[in-house]
C-alpha cells in the first residue's frame, strides 16, 4: 500500500475473514486470521476492498497442533512379601504444552511432569491390589482423558491362614 485512501479492507482465507480499516496516507495493514486449521496444506489469504486492486498470497499451514495422549501398561507379577503389584507403562504424547499429567488407577495415582514437546515418559503405579480382574488406568492431560485397561495378576498372600508352612528335613 502506498499512501492509501481512507476505506476497508476485507481479508479472508474462506475458512476466517477479518475487516482491517485504512486511514488516508496509511502505508501498512496489520491483520490477524484466528481459527483456521492447521496440517491442512497449502491456504490462499485473499484482501480486497473498494478502490483497492484484489491480492492474494499463498501459505502452508503448519503442522496440526492438537493435542493427544495415550498409555500403555505392564503389570508386574505379585509381589508375596506384600501382596501388591505395579503396572509400568510410557505415557505417549502428541503436541504436548508443558504441564503435569495424572495416572490413576482405582485409589493409586501419579504424576508426571511433561515439558512442552516431550513425545513419551515412563510411570510406574505402585502397591496395587491383585486378584481383582480387570483393571482401567486414566490419565488426564491438558484437558484430555483417556483410558485403557488390564488384568491385574492373581493374588499372592502367603499369610498364614492361607499358607501351610512346609518343614523339610534331611534324613540319612
Amino acid at each position: 500500500m502506498t499512501s492509501a485512501s481512507a476505506g476497508t479492507l476485507i481479508v479472508t482465507d474462506g475458512t476466517s475473514t477479518t475487516t482491517v480499516t485504512i486511514t488516508d496516507g496509511q502505508t501498512l495493514a496489520r491483520f490477524t486470521l484466528t481459527g483456521l486449521p492447521s496440517g491442512t496444506g497449502s491456504h490462499t489469504v485473499t484482501v480486497t476492498g473498494t478502490d483497492y486492486p484484489s491480492t492474494s498470497a499463498t501459505y502452508t499451514a503448519p503442522a496440526s497442533c492438537t493435542v493427544d495422549v495415550s498409555l500403555t501398561a505392564t503389570p508386574t507379577t505379585c509381589s508375596p512379601a506384600t501382596n501388591t503389584y505395579n503396572v509400568n507403562g510410557i505415557l505417549a504424547l502428541a503436541n504436548a504444552p508443558a504441564g503435569t499429567a495424572t495416572i490413576t488407577d482405582g485409589g493409586i495415582s501419579t504424576t508426571v511432569v511433561v515439558a512442552a514437546g516431550a513425545t513419551a515418559l515412563p510411570y510406574t503405579l505402585t502397591g496395587l491390589a491383585p486378584g481383582t480382574g480387570i483393571h482401567t488406568i486414566t490419565v488426564s492431560f491438558a484437558g484430555i482423558t483417556k483410558s485403557i485397561t488390564y488384568n491385574a495378576p492373581a493374588s499372592c498372600d502367603c499369610s498364614p491362614a492361607k499358607c501351610i508352612p512346609i518343614a523339610i528335613r534331611r534324613v540319612r
